[in-house]
């Protein structure tokens, strides 16, 4: 009561930090799940674990801010509306669940490297680490390179699964970029449905 009645928007005005700080701890991870499918045999499986708990605690530090917004009155010069931080914590939802679908389906140690999976995982880290700038900055978008999962990794036809795999991530990494760059004008006060984009 104390915080609120001192600092009303306190929530709200750390939501930028806190999805920035996810978005390059999510980053991280994503990038060693990747490097896993191009080396399945000298990837460093061991650090997955200490990443994806990383991610995990950035991520409810995010989500818990956010849902406490929703009881602090958000004037017109509030960064993010109710309907864009329920796209933003849709998208964060849907990145996590992605990446973690890919690090579940992780290839055997003797199956053939997929050496394209390197130039693709640095892509992913590289455009995400930028997105979190602009996320933390309000900072306009750059051009960066682009994602094609499926012309990049030369998986066999038959992974099909596999494709399917890299194209949600890419499709989740799209999701947040809209997400984040909308940058059409909020206005009035809103308020964040606490249930909307729950994890």
């Amino acid at each position: 009561m104390a915080v609120q009645f001192l600092w009303p928007t306190w929530h709200t005005d750390r939501l930028p930090r806190l999805l920035g700080e996810w978005t390059r701890c999510e980053a991280r991870h994503l990038e060693a799940v990747v490097r896993v499918w191009a080396d399945p045999t000298g990837a460093d499986r061991d650090a997955l674990a200490g990443l994806r708990h990383e991610a995990r605690l950035a991520r409810r530090r995010y989500q818990e801010a956010a849902t406490e917004a929703a009881s602090e009155p958000v004037h017109h010069r509030a960064r993010w509306s109710g309907s864009r931080l329920a796209a933003l914590s849709r998208a964060t939802r849907e990145l996590t669940k992605s990446t973690a679908l890919l690090a579940a389906h992780l290839p055997e140690p003797d199956r053939a490297p997929v050496p394209e999976a390197a130039d693709h995982a640095e892509i992913l880290h590289e455009r995400l680490t930028r997105l979190a700038t602009r996320a933390e900055t309000g900072a306009a978008a750059e051009a960066v390179p682009e994602v094609q999962p499926l012309e990049l990794l030369a998986l066999d036809p038959a992974a099909e699964p596999d494709r399917e795999l890299f194209a949600r991530v890419a499709d989740a990494m799209a999701e947040l970029e809209r997400a984040v760059e909308d940058r059409r004008p909020e206005h009035g006060r809103h308020r964040l449905d606490p249930a909307a984009g729950a994890a």
